[in-house]
């Protein structure tokens, strides 16, 4: 049974490569890392069947599925399947049986049976604190979703941004997290991996929740609460007699929002208190997602947001809730990230660090699209970066420590903030003056080359002068 590393990837890199034809494209609605990750999710549960103390039939395991698959097993019989793992992991909503129902698996043809046989020789058994299966499939999604356009709307985090994400929210075992808009659910599993933790999860599709499902299995915590809804007009945190908060909250929101008058407005004090300043804005705008976010954490909360940077300068609302932020005190640190870090796009984007109880009354900005942080970041394709394993470290340190760093990284009062129309662009606060930015140089060379290429230009011009007339006369 094959089980490094390269050998996975490679298995995962046919497979993918695969469901990427049109006729695999078709039975999957389009989605191939979403039906690649269902295949391995199947082999995963089979592999893991004790430790997970699953029951089913034999004829489920991943090796029967390989030689009955679209013969013998039908397509209801394999729903009803994925239905009964879904509820023996402890979730409750149907939404990875909705997702394997929405599969046309009569479409699966001869190059399925390739795809499962391939998957099949892998070894997907968890070893305590090695969750090989879900760290490689996590890294190819992410490296896959850099050189491909079509994931500009799927919200794929980069799997390095979640860690460094989780490793900035410093979660500890007994603790309580939150993602409104888990995507395919990679921060929260990046967060919750290797923790005793309670997990929630929310996230308006249903491929994405049903992704987020699989991948919190194979990172080792399965039963969490995951739903498919919309954060903003219906949260998980509602419904309740008292809002749900939690300890940490760590999101990558889908940016741009644009909602309708009618849905923007709140419509009971009930969802106002899902939303920091609830009744005193709409329910529109990047900045509702760290509004929510806001609301959601407990008194001693720390969050973790990921935004485009036009929501950290742009005027009027915006900039009217940001001063509410910084004058609460509830900003700790913004992070620009270098473009090429969010799928398909080069949209510029940071981290936003949230702290409900903090002691500091300045905040920390840093820059890491500057020269000065080339070293923490790696380009993985045309338009693609990521962040190093040693910049996950290295940007920790300077986060957590708060460190100074000329030219990349500097401590901002917040009275300078509000002054400056509470821009949050690490950019303003980094410039540095013109003498600084000059370079000294002896001109004497350039000057005398710029003499010698005037010369050759007049002396074209009046050779050009005599032949156009020669050629007139």
């Amino acid at each position: 049974m094959t089980k490094t590393n390269d050998q996975i990837m490679s298995v995962f890199d046919f497979a993918y490569r695969e469901l990427r034809k049109w006729d695999m494209r078709s039975a999957s609605n389009d989605n191939p890392v979403a039906a690649l990750t269902f295949f391995i999710f199947l082999k995963y549960v089979t592999d893991n069947k004790a430790g997970l103390k699953l029951k089913f039939e034999e004829k489920y395991n991943f090796d029967y599925l390989v030689l009955l698959f679209g013969e013998k097993i039908e397509h209801a019989e394999l729903v009803s399947h994925v239905s009964s793992i879904e509820q023996q992991l402890g979730f409750n909503y149907g939404i990875l049986e909705s997702f394997a129902d929405s599969l046309d698996l009569k479409k699966f043809n001869r190059q399925t049976t390739e795809i499962l046989h391939a998957i099949n020789s892998l070894d997907l058994k968890a070893e305590e604190g090695n969750h090989l299966a879900y760290h490689s499939l996590v890294s190819y999604i992410s490296m896959q979703s850099k050189k491909e356009l079509r994931f500009a709307g799927e919200f794929i985090s980069d799997v390095n941004l979640s860690r460094l994400m989780a490793e900035i929210a410093d979660i500890e075992n007994g603790m309580s997290l939150y993602d409104f808009a888990a995507g395919y659910g990679i921060s929260l599993s990046e967060a919750a991996k290797d923790k005793d933790v309670v997990v929630a999860a929310q996230d308006i599709t249903k491929v994405c929740a049903a992704v987020s499902i699989m991948s919190l299995t194979m990172c080792g915590n399965s039963g969490a609460e995951v739903r498919c809804d919309d954060s903003i007009s219906n949260p998980l945190t509602m419904g309740r007699e008292q809002n749900l908060t939690f300890d940490r909250v760590i999101s990558a929101p889908p940016f741009g929002l644009r909602r309708s008058n009618e849905d923007a407005l709140i419509h009971s004090g009930q969802q106002a208190n899902a939303f920091e300043y609830g009744l005193a804005y709409k329910l529109t705008g990047d900045l509702v997602f760290s509004r929510h976010l806001l609301a959601s954490l407990n008194e001693n909360g720390i969050g973790v947001l990921q935004m485009p940077m036009g929501s950290l300068f742009r005027s009027g609302m915006e900039e009217k809730i940001r001063t509410q932020m910084i004058e609460d005190n509830y900003i700790d640190a913004v992070i620009e990230l270098p473009s090429g870090i969010v799928a398909g796009t080069n949209i510029k984007t940071a981290l936003v660090v949230f702290k409900k109880n903090r002691a500091n009354k300045d905040v920390f900005i840093l820059d890491l699209a500057r020269d000065g942080a080339k070293d923490y970041v790696e380009r993985t394709s045309r338009t693609g970066t990521s962040i190093t394993e040693a910049g996950i470290v290295a940007i920790k340190k300077l986060i957590i420590e708060r460190q100074e760093v000329e030219g990349l990284s500097r401590l901002v009062d917040k009275a300078e903030i509000i002054e400056n129309g509470s821009n949050l662009c690490p950019g303003v606060y980094l410039q540095q003056s013109i003498s600084d930015t000059l370079e000294v140089r002896d001109l004497t060379p350039l000057l005398k080359k710029n003499e010698v290429l005037q010369n050759k230009l007049l002396h074209l011009n009046k050779r050009f002068i005599q032949v156009l007339a020669k050629i007139q006369g």
